[in-house]
């Protein structure tokens, strides 16, 4: 009885440690695409798991690839890596969350999207073509368990 009852309590325990929250599966799929590790870096600044309430929410990240970021203007990237510049990194990241875990087909028939800090991101175009606030999606639906990632080509500025 005693065995039993140690077996069932090392099975609970191991399935406890197996579920992993959204923010920390987000991070393990960002980690494992080299088109987005600008993003993971840059997401390792702020506290996802805060900016989603504390909870362990469904959610959509609009993932601007390396290129996205690249071409930002001037010296927009160098700031956003400051220290200093937490709230204004927040900012941007709250920009390319969407509540919900939505899939590209998701977004179709729908005119915008809000995103984690209200803003309304318009969509525009259909099937391979789609874009949300004038980026286009070029990696869909990468799932990360509670979350959904759309990769996309442009980092949505506030």
């Amino acid at each position: 009885m005693i065995l039993v009852a140690l077996l069932s309590f090392s099975q609970m325990g191991c399935k406890a440690t197996k579920t992993l929250s959204s923010a920390t599966q987000m991070m393990n799929l960002l980690g494992g695409n080299a088109n987005l590790s600008t993003l993971q870096s840059l997401m390792k600044g702020v506290d996802l798991g805060s900016m989603l309430g504390g909870k362990d929410v469904p959610f959509t990240l609009l993932a601007p690839s390396n290129d996205a970021f690249k071409n930002l203007p001037g010296d927009v990237l160098t700031s956003l890596t400051n220290p200093g510049n937490a709230d204004q990194l927040q900012k941007v990241l709250s920009n390319h969350i969407i509540p919900g875990k939505m899939s590209a087909s998701d977004f179709v028939g729908k005119d915008a999207l809000s995103s984690l800090d209200g803003k309304s991101l318009p969509i525009t175009g259909s099937g391979d073509d789609l874009m949300i606030d004038g980026a286009k999606i070029i990696g869909k639906n990468m799932d990360a368990g509670n979350g959904m990632v759309q990769m996309i080509d442009k980092v949505l500025l506030p």
